[in-house]
């Protein structure tokens, strides 16, 4: 089973936009976004356990609930945030998001491919969220994401290892 996700990482990221050309992480309509979706396998025909996870991501976020989005994670998680930075552990992920939900509001994620085998599933997709610092011009920052996820002992699904990357930073409309 790690096998079969190892040998689609490369596949996904190959897929995923460079976190440098807005363009690309921006959400697309229309026939481009058919035309993308016809070489991404399709969220709808991903899995469920991701859109679960997902709605659950997207709502403690919105709800700047540091505690709740922590315990999405499995306890030896790796978050690879937009810095490069990458921070090991349920705990020390809560800490991070505890300093920085604060400044983040309008937070919102679409998938864009994902899929399940086993225990193991994977989401990939793109993010958008505003950042509304003190002194500072709010600013929009749209990114993309790539949750790879694991059905515990306990049946509950929890993000293993998620990488983010982000595109430029522009002034909110």
């Amino acid at each position: 089973m790690k096998q079969h996700l190892i040998l689609l990482l490369p596949v996904l990221l190959a897929c995923t936009p460079a976190s440098g050309d807005a363009r690309q992480a921006e959400p697309s309509t229309g026939a481009a976004r058919g035309a993308q979706r016809a070489v991404a396998a399709s969220p709808a025909a991903g899995s469920a356990a991701m859109d679960s996870l997902r709605a659950a991501f997207v709502r403690a976020y919105q709800a700047r609930d540091a505690a709740a989005l922590a315990a999405l994670y499995a306890d030896s998680a790796t978050l690879v945030g937009t810095s490069g930075v990458v921070v090991r552990g349920r705990e020390a992920i809560r800490d991070g998001y505890h300093r920085s939900l604060g400044t983040l509001q309008d937070f919102a994620m679409e998938a864009e491919a994902s899929a399940q085998e086993g225990a193991l599933a994977y989401e990939r997709g793109v993010y958008s969220q505003n950042i509304v610092a003190p002194g500072r011009a709010p600013q929009r920052v749209l990114g993309t994401y790539l949750l790879v996820a694991r059905r515990g002992a306990d049946g509950r699904w929890r993000i293993d290892s998620h990488t983010v990357s982000r595109a430029p930073a522009r002034a909110a409309e």
